[in-house]
């Protein structure tokens, strides 16, 4: 245990180890080699990385996932179902209320 965040040791090999957030966010595992000067150097800089892209999601917190349902129907549907209220007439009520709920 090298007691640095981010680095692991195995078998005097130094590793870059990012959290599950960080590798949602596109950072990977990576074998850094045997000079523990150079694999801190590294993880300070992809740490520091990581701290802009976390003040960047705290002060946008409504950023749009993509891929999730609610983007789908903004992206091909809304413009021309939520439009009509012929459709939204023939609709469930809980379905209207969710469309209306994504129109909003």
């Amino acid at each position: 245990m090298t007691g640095i965040r981010y680095l692991r040791e195995v078998d005097g090999r130094y590793h870059f180890s990012p959290s599950p957030a960080m590798r949602k966010a596109g950072f990977s595992n990576k074998a850094l080699g045997t000079d523990f000067a150079a694999a801190v150097a590294y993880v300070k800089t992809q740490a520091e990385e990581w701290e802009e892209i976390r003040k960047q999601i705290a002060e946008a917190p409504t950023i749009e996932t993509r891929g999730d349902f609610h983007w789908l129907i903004r992206q091909f549907l809304a413009p021309f179902l939520l439009t009509s209220s012929a459709f939204l007439a023939r609709l469930h009520p809980n379905l209207c209320r969710d469309f209306l709920q994504i129109r909003n």
